[in-house]
């Protein structure tokens, strides 16, 4: 039976409120059944995508982080907390997130390639993923940096090649 306090009816009827264009609705919803059900992740991410929608990125921010707080591994939350942490300049986190989120989700499967990712999370993954190998080249430059000035580039070769 579902009942006004259902979690799941919750979750179900915001994201038809948000379909339906209402997404201050939508909002509410989600406070209500985050307040009814404090430890249920997936309403926190759902309403940090609704939050970031209506344009309130702190607020969507803290909600994902509480998303990630609650299940750390549920990919999709860590991965909008990721793009959230871009966005409010705090690179080097949502690199670790973003890092993560691949890890956990590639773990059971999930965003391998085009046929694991849905079409909706695409352009997301993508970007984290391209960001990760950024940011993992980015960080092996700043630590063969002091390597390379005290050897001298050509004694680290080998190193460089190995890394690529």
């Amino acid at each position: 039976m579902i009942t006004p306090e259902d979690v799941d009816a919750l979750n179900i009827a915001a994201l038809e409120s948000l379909r339906a264009g209402d997404g201050a609705r939508a909002a509410a919803i989600l406070r209500r059944a985050a307040e009814l059900h404090p430890a249920h992740a997936r309403t926190r991410h759902h309403l940090g995508r609704v939050l970031e929608m209506l344009g309130d990125a702190p607020a969507a921010l803290a909600a994902h982080e509480a998303a990630v707080r609650l299940d750390p591994a549920l990919p999709v939350a860590r991965l909008y907390y990721a793009n959230l942490l871009e966005h409010s300049g705090a690179a080097d986190a949502a690199l670790l997130q973003w890092a993560r989120a691949l890890q956990d989700a590639q773990a059971r499967g999930q965003w391998i390639n085009r046929s694991t990712t849905p079409e909706a999370l695409r352009p997301a993954v993508e970007h984290a993923v391209r960001s990760v190998r950024a940011g993992r080249k980015a960080a092996l430059a700043r630590l063969l940096g002091p390597l390379i000035a005290t050897h001298g580039r050509a004694a680290l070769a080998r190193v460089e090649r190995a890394l690529r």
